[in-house]
């Protein structure tokens, strides 16, 4: 398998179908010869492409069969050459084992990609990274499991391996190889000027102008009156913005509620991180760091209400 050292035909495969979104399915169908030298058999399915393709494979042992179909595979669809030799035992040995992770966490630039996606949508002001299991198939002793990783309502990456953890990392990498690749201006992120004196004066505009509908009971007037009442002390005592966690709660009686979680893990760059989740319709989330869990619920909070000023004010 030129081009490709270290990668078993079945982990190629399963990295090709990954990407394309598809599953490869095996399937066993019998098994012949002596009992000391059985040799086995498997058939596998694929639709790639919108094709239908089908090939089977032999070997002395399950795995050097399954293989081997996958080699089969990998020589219709043209990605290895169709003169390429079946694997023997000795090269199964040799090679990295099925359900390894199909993307080297290095490509990401870190040892974690499931952290190294919660800290790419925090930056860009996504909502945090979901995770569930999509599929589990093969036998019990050779299982392999498939993670949705889901952003919001439009990105969702399929992640595989042999374990719920391995699945959910390579869907975590492939998710923020995705959303790397997403033009920046569709990602819709807004750069906040963090300080005071420019955050009052967002909220002041805001003030001045009117929601494009009026409508009684909307969820844009009643936005505008909460922030009328809540903010609209801030231009005279511009501390007030300091203190984003006591501004949150203020509002929670009126209109929704804050809730925070407390990230077990630190971030790659070691710091503590904490989850604002806002209760609001469509709900708004925001992830704050720092050095200690107080100052990540505090940059986190002073994300949320930043958040929520913007999408006012774009609204207005």
């Amino acid at each position: 398998m030129a081009g490709s050292p270290g990668k078993t035909p079945v982990s190629l495969l399963q990295e090709i179908c990954t990407r394309k979104n598809c599953n490869p399915k095996y399937e066993l169908l019998q098994v012949e010869g002596a009992v000391h030298e059985p040799v086995f058999q498997y058939r596998l399915f694929l639709n790639f492409n919108g094709a239908d393709l089908d090939t089977t494979g032999n070997g002395r042992s399950k795995k050097e069969a399954k293989h081997n179909t996958a080699l089969a595979m990998l020589s219709m669809m043209g990605v290895v050459s169709q003169g390429a030799s079946s694997m023997d035992r000795q090269e199964q040995d040799a090679v990295v084992p099925d359900g390894s992770s199909t993307i080297d966490d290095s490509d990401l630039g870190g040892s974690n990609p499931v952290g190294l996606l919660q800290e790419l949508c925090m930056k860009v002001k996504h909502p945090p990274p979901t995770y569930e299991v999509h599929s589990e198939e093969g036998l019990p002793h050779e299982r392999i499991f498939a993670m949705a990783c889901r952003v919001g309502e439009h990105y969702v990456e399929i992640g595989r391996g042999k374990s719920k953890k391995l699945a959910k990392r390579q869907a975590a990498a492939l998710m923020a190889e995705r959303l790397k690749n997403i033009p920046s201006e569709t990602t819709h992120v807004y750069d906040f000027d963090e300080d005071d004196d420019k955050i009052c004066e967002r909220i002041a505009m805001f003030l001045q102008k009117k929601p494009k509908s009026d409508a009684d009971g909307s969820l844009l007037a009643k936005c505008r009156n909460i922030a009328k009442h809540k903010f609209g002390n801030i231009q005279k005592e511009e501390s007030a913005i300091e203190d984003p966690i006591k501004l949150l709660d203020g509002m929670e009686d009126s209109f929704f509620k804050a809730i925070y979680i407390d990230f077990d893990e630190l971030s790659t760059r070691g710091e503590y991180q904490c989850f604002v989740h806002m209760t609001t319709d469509p709900p708004i989330v925001a992830i704050g760091e720092g050095a200690s869990r107080g100052m990540a619920k505090i940059n986190a909070a002073r994300d949320a209400v930043n958040i929520f000023t913007d999408l006012l004010l774009e609204s207005s």
